[in-house]
């Protein structure tokens, strides 16, 4: 989510209520030139300053890393900096997206949920036999509920195999075997694997693989 740096500061408190961030990058002419980064706390004393003010003055300098760099620096640089953004830029200078101080965390402890964020779905047992699952579900977990043997596989979540398995990120309906199961993709957030539904095969499609 970004806005162009010359949005009045209505506009944007409206981007805000949206997208529900705290804080917001600006640019100019297009997202690859990156001008600010705009905190929802530095626009409301700009709404009620009488003085009037734009978005670049209430903007703080962008913080700009390379994609390149390993995120335990990167982590090293927002404790020293006190940053908690960054933005990310290619080697030709384009923005290739943002990195927080969260997403970090996320990396080392695993989903982090806010206030504002939906709760992840509980694991639930179906009446077939089959298991609705959080896409963040860990691989042993299918063996706990299916005493299947899910080898030394290469990763860590359900939602990771099903990623890995297709070679694309799928679209809610999708079905891969492993295992002897079959995993059903029934929700996709984003980049995410939120939900899928895992069911013993029978016994005659089972691949065990």
């Amino acid at each position: 989510v970004s806005a162009p740096g010359d949005s009045s500061l209505e506009e944007l408190a409206e981007l805000f209520l949206d997208a529900k961030h705290t804080r917001i990058p600006l640019y100019r002419e297009s997202v690859d030139q990156i001008v600010g980064i705009l905190h929802i706390r530095d626009l409301l004393a700009g709404l009620r300053s009488p003085a009037e003010a734009s978005a670049a003055d209430l903007a703080m300098p962008p913080y700009v890393v390379p994609e390149t760099k390993p995120l335990n620096e990167l982590l090293r640089e927002f404790q020293s900096s006190r940053q908690q953004l960054a933005i990310v830029v290619d080697e030709f200078g384009g923005t290739v997206g943002l990195v927080t101080v969260e997403d970090l965390l996320e990396e080392i402890v695993g989903e982090i949920v806010d206030e504002h964020e939906e709760v992840p779905e509980s694991n639930l047992k179906l009446p077939d036999g089959g298991w609705k699952l959080d896409g963040a579900t860990p691989l042993d977990t299918l063996h706990v509920l299916f005493s299947v043997d899910v080898g030394d596989e290469p990763y860590e979540t359900v939602g990771g195999l099903v990623f890995g398995r297709l070679g694309h990120l799928p679209e809610a309906g999708q079905r891969v075997e492993a295992f002897g199961l079959e995993l059903l993709v029934r929700r996709v957030e984003g980049r995410r694997i939120k939900s899928v539904v895992a069911r013993p095969l029978p016994a005659s499609g089972a691949s065990g693989s």
